[in-house]
């Protein structure tokens, strides 16, 4: 079954999208704002649209705005259900011609991205109940018929109904803990991935599948459960036990750091952000945030340092040349800071009004002053 492996992770240190080489900007109709991620996005879901030019859409859209994951989840959905059907159920019953072919390879890859930025990732959409399902023996089965079709309820119910008959299942509780947390049940999320991890621990390590056994994962996915329900100290035990599994887990001490900043600590959201940066160097989302991080803690040398890196890293991305501008013009580094904020605009989606304002301002004051001082 190929969702049994495909909803429990992949590799979590993949390779960065922007070191790939990427694919030509597609066609689009001539009103569509080529700075906007949102739109490309959107206009990749028409039908009318080929594959060829949605996949591209999809990367560019992630190359444009890489701290939003939503857009490298469609790209993964897509290259996934691009591949045959008979394919797609050798891969999930592990037959290693296939689990370990450049395709496979490829879209592990992206798929690990995804859950390393959100390990819940979700696209909505209204509930379709497929008839004839209730004499139908095979409740995983049944289960995931009912989650292909966003009827979360009634696929938690018959994965319940499978574990049951047999408790071995284990990747089912992952379905049931993606599937509560979904309908805002996050305590019942916790409970089933506790349950899954005690069971995991119990076991010989010599009994363990490969790479979709990841213990670290699943601590992080109680961290974001337990932070949706607005208990900050579980999330940072669950992260802390996270990294105890994996030191090597960039992202769970990112999300220490965004727990500590919002707590007002942010002594501590830079330490953990400099943590983060340093075990994943690449990552020039990581970047911008440690970046965000340093101007708010007003040490604007340094997060010129690291925003500088960022729009190196992602250099179609507008936001870190906003923030680097910013920084710039605490230092008085006027010519500089006119210089980012001049980037920012010729990169931003026109939808982020308030800040294109504040952009404007920000130029039109600094011309000002340059022209006054010469």
């Amino acid at each position: 079954m190929r969702s049994l492996m495909l909803l429990l992770g992949a590799a979590l240190l993949p390779a960065s999208l922007g070191a790939q080489q990427p694919p030509r900007r597609p066609k689009v109709p001539t009103d569509l704002d080529t700075n906007d991620a949102r739109a490309y996005y959107q206009w990749a879901g028409r039908s009318e649209v080929s594959w060829k030019d949605a996949a591209a859409a999809y990367y560019w859209a992630t190359r444009l705005e890489p701290d939003e994951p939503d857009w490298l989840y469609a790209l993964y959905l897509g290259r996934w259900y691009r591949q045959p059907s008979g394919w797609r159920q050798q891969y999930a019953e592990g037959a290693k011609f296939v689990t370990k072919s450049k395709e496979a390879k490829e879209i592990d890859s992206l798929f690990g991205e995804v859950l390393v930025r959100n390990p819940y990732p979700h696209f909505r959409s209204p509930c379709y109940l497929a008839d004839g399902l209730e004499h139908q023996r095979d409740r995983v089965l049944v289960g995931l018929i009912h989650w292909d079709n966003e009827c979360y309820p009634q696929a938690i119910e018959a994965f319940g109904e499978a574990l049951a008959k047999d408790p071995t299942l284990l990747p089912l509780h992952v379905y049931r803990a993606r599937g509560y947390y979904f309908q805002q049940q996050y305590g019942r999320a916790v409970t089933e991935l506790t349950i899954l991890l005690d069971s995991l621990r119990a076991r010989d390590e010599e009994h363990l599948l490969h790479w979709y056994d990841s213990k670290e994962m699943f601590e992080y996915m109680i961290g974001m459960a337990e932070l949706a329900a607005g208990r900050t100290q579980g999330a940072r035990d669950a992260l802390g036990r996270a990294l105890a599994e994996d030191l090597s887990f960039y992202m769970a001490h990112a999300r220490l750091g965004d727990i500590a900043r919002y707590a007002g600590n942010l002594d501590m959201a830079v330490a953990e952000y400099d943590l983060a940066v340093g075990l994943k160097p690449d990552d020039g989302a990581l970047r911008y945030g440690y970046g965000d991080v340093l101007l708010a803690s007003e040490q604007y040398g340094e997060a010129e340092a690291q925003l500088l890196e960022a729009s190196r890293l992602e250099p179609y991305w507008a936001q870190p040349y906003f923030d680097l501008g910013s920084a710039l013009l605490k230092q008085k580094r006027d010519a500089e800071a006119l210089a980012a904020f001049e980037a920012f605009l010729a990169r931003c989606p026109r939808r982020l009004t308030t800040q294109i304002a504040q952009a404007k301002s920000q130029i039109s004051t600094l011309h000002a002053r340059l022209s006054t001082s010469q």
